[in-house]
């Protein structure tokens, strides 16, 4: 398997430079450590080769293999307190920590015990270290979290590859390829779909493979300034246009921070936004090429120059903000519908007038005549 051939031998075929030196910085200190991010970024990897590079015996146990609190005392506890073999340093690397929330409780109470007492620093990796079993044992650790690599870094990785294996390729399928971040996993579908012919054909690519997050998609459009890649961004995702629009003018403004890049991108966005009102409108399915173009590939040249800081994207508030209205304004037709029936008067001329009706009701305490709810009279009330 090219996973193996090509399995990362030194920290120069790693992509995460500064975590490497906080966790060898954390080791020279004797600090215990909890390793986590995405599944098939490396970290089990990064562990072997800071424990090769910097001379240290590596001891390495599967969480999942350690049933019970007494299996976790004689494996790691007595690993914990022996001399190395050859009187060098010592790491101990409990790999997949977050699969032992499962476990008895002892289990983990037992191996916090360890880290207060243990004579070499304890490495644990974990894809997910936030489940509340892992609570008390976050407390006693330094927590390195290992980002996803850029679609760049991958896509530098499966080239080298490619040219090793002597592969044809073209440069759209390579970075279709790299943007699935997931290095293992990656370099696993470079070989099935290369097999065959010594030629990388995505043609059949399973969905698995092609389908993006809204979160990658935003990325390929604000870390990118390639048509061809960022026209396509929107492509393999659960989401209608309409949706995407909104994740956009969300997240337009966390990213771009020249005033020019981010009135350039949002004059991109309405025009989009013009050409999904004549859909909408007259159904010219036709322009739905240029709504989908000037909110990707249009919002993504908008910008001037890259920008290479990490951004958090957040999800689409002004959804929340329209479902809190509705509701709002659901409560506020119900009332003027039960005040109508009671006064005969016009459901229109109730709506129009509703403050100063609303404001008669309190003042005066006759919820009761209109058969109002609890949640109702709070609703007055506010």
């Amino acid at each position: 398997m090219w996973t193996e051939k090509y399995k990362p031998k030194t920290e120069k075929d790693l992509v995460h430079e500064k975590e490497i030196d906080k966790i060898k910085s954390s080791i020279s200190k004797n600090k215990n450590i909890l390793i986590y991010g995405p599944t098939g970024i490396g970290k089990t990897s990064t562990i072997h080769i800071i424990a090769k590079e910097l001379n240290l015996e590596l001891i390495e146990i599967n969480a999942s293999d350690l049933r019970n609190k007494e299996q976790m005392e004689n494996i790691i506890g007595e690993s914990s307190k022996q001399l190395s073999l050859f009187n060098n340093g010592k790491i101990i690397l409990i790999d997949e920590i977050d699969s032992a929330s499962s476990k008895d409780r002892g289990f983990l109470s037992s191996l916090t015990e360890i880290l207060q007492t243990t004579k070499f620093p304890i490495i644990m990796v974990a894809d997910d270290p936030w489940d509340s079993s892992l609570y008390n044992l976050r407390k006693k650790v330094e927590m390195v979290e290992l980002k996803k690599p850029s679609p760049t870094s991958v896509y530098n990785i499966i080239k080298n590859i490619c040219e090793k294996e002597d592969l044809k390729f073209s440069d759209s399928d390579l970075k279709r390829l790299s943007h699935c971040h997931d290095i293992r996993s990656c370099i696993n579908d470079l070989q099935l779909y290369s097999v065959v012919n010594k030629e990388l054909n995505l043609e059949n690519m399973d969905e698995r493979n092609v389908k993006e997050s809204i979160f990658n998609s935003l990325r390929l459009i604000f870390k990118s300034k390639d048509f061809e890649l960022s026209s396509k961004s929107f492509d393999n995702i659960n989401e209608d246009l309409d949706t995407c629009m909104l994740w956009l003018d969300e997240n337009i403004p966390l990213e771009y921070k020249n005033n020019n890049d981010i009135l350039n991108a949002y004059e991109k966005l309405s025009k989009a936004d013009i050409f999904r009102k004549r859909i909408k409108r007259w159904q010219y399915w036709r322009f739905l090429v240029y709504q989908n173009i000037l909110m990707t590939a249009g919002v993504a040249l908008a910008k001037k120059d890259k920008y290479n800081t990490f951004t958090n994207y957040k999800p689409v508030s002004r959804i929340l903000k329209i479902w809190r209205y509705n509701q709002k304004n659901l409560k506020k037709k119900n009332i003027a519908v039960k005040i109508a029936q009671k006064t005969h008067s016009p459901y229109k001329s109730i709506l129009e007038d509703f403050e100063n009706i609303k404001s008669i009701i309190v003042k005066n305490n006759i919820y009761g005549d209109f058969k109002l709810t609890e949640e109702e009279i709070e609703f007055l009330k506010m």
